[in-house]
């Protein structure tokens, strides 16, 4: 009995021994540290899909039914503002169907900010970190390019940024400054993918990223460049699928380049 006692005694003494200070001090059980989102490939991607799930799609561009606001079509439902104010020619500066995309955009900006000032922590191999550099790239071109279509030149900005920063209130960039910042992102995240892991037409591509450069370079009047990154687009592949129906109908034809996907019932849409 005296030995059982004395070695319940003497593992007492081992555990209190062993226990410091930050025993007790657990890491939050309902949240995943920033630091580790961008060291661990998987979650860096769990990031990234966040800002994809945001990719304005036909149903979603402050009005639907686009070709009711043009000679293509017209609406015969009396809401849409198709009919309510583009068609009236109502549109002023605090109506617009499209001033939500300036929050929405900086939103995932901001987002894309923080993700390139810390993307050098990836621990993944070097194909699967340059197709997460390169998306991040893509996207906040993509981004600055619905901006750029919708309000002309923007403010640039590529650093998350804190509510008492001095800089808060970044002055306005030119149409230029702002078209040239997108092809630079673009081209950016052309070098990355070059060189990376494939994935589906859901997320960026090498073909994705010269078409929507030369798509951008279109829209500024820059045709000679517009057509040399449309003509390499296709030299990666996009093509015009032999029968139209199917690019409705099957996932991964070559006429389909960079797209938005929904699963019923994972991911669904309330025009399905």
């Amino acid at each position: 009995m005296k030995n059982i006692k004395l070695y319940t005694l003497l593992l007492l003494g081992f555990i209190v021994a062993s226990c410091s200070d930050d025993f007790l001090e657990k890491s939050p059980l309902d949240s995943i540290p920033q630091e580790k989102i961008f060291e661990d490939p998987d979650l860096a991607k769990t990031y990234l899909n966040k800002i994809y799930s945001a990719i304005p799609n036909g149903f979603d561009r402050g009005w639907y039914m686009l070709d009711a606001a043009s000679d293509d079509g017209e609406n015969s439902y009396p809401w849409p503002a198709s009919n309510t104010v583009f068609n009236t020619s109502a549109i002023t500066p605090s109506s617009s169907p499209f001033n939500y995309m300036w929050d929405r955009s900086y939103l995932q900006i901001r987002r894309l900010n923080e993700f390139i000032l810390n993307y050098e922590s990836l621990t993944g191999t070097v194909e699967i970190n340059n197709r997460l550099k390169g998306e991040a790239h893509f996207l906040r071109g993509f981004w600055y390019a619905e901006l750029l279509k919708t309000f002309g030149g923007v403010p640039i900005i590529e650093v998350p940024q804190d509510i008492d920063d001095e800089d808060l209130l970044v002055e306005r960039n030119t149409r230029v400054e702002t078209t040239d910042f997108i092809i630079a992102e673009l081209n950016n995240a052309a070098n990355f993918l070059s060189n990376a892991t494939e994935a589906s037409s859901a997320r960026a591509s090498l073909a994705g990223v010269l078409a929507l450069k030369g798509r951008v370079l279109l829209y500024e009047g820059r045709y000679a460049e517009s057509a040399a990154a449309s003509a390499l687009a296709l030299d990666e592949g996009a093509a015009l699928d032999a029968d139209y129906q199917y690019i409705f109908l099957d996932d991964g034809t070559s006429e389909v380049i960079f797209d938005m996907q929904f699963k019923d019932p994972d991911k669904g849409h309330w025009g399905n």
